[in-house]
């Protein structure tokens, strides 16, 4: 059970419902993202990250890449790009 109730993504996965688009959602704490995202192969991951939470989630963004950077089923091997938003990349760049 979460503590708290990520709006943010929340409402992206809304309004790519009301698109059309499939979105699938996994609560880290509950099953392992990894597996997940391998058994599903996502076009886009997203994920809310809360401050204080950061350095595991750029730890979880890097096994993602590692895990989802071979070949795909269509058109053979696809680049993985991570865009991170808000103040955690400024305040910590690296």
């Amino acid at each position: 059970e979460l503590s708290y109730e990520p709006q943010g993504i929340m409402s992206l996965s809304a309004v790519l419902k009301q698109a059309g688009h499939e979105v699938a959602l996994t609560v880290a704490t509950e099953e392992d993202p990894v597996a997940r995202a391998i058994s599903y192969q996502p076009d886009i991951l997203a994920y809310s990250v809360m401050t204080g939470s950061q350095a595991g989630y750029l730890a979880l963004n890097q096994r993602l890449r590692a895990a989802l950077a071979g070949p795909r089923s269509a058109g053979g091997k696809q680049p993985v790009f991570s865009a991170f938003g808000g103040p955690l990349p400024r305040s910590f760049p690296r």
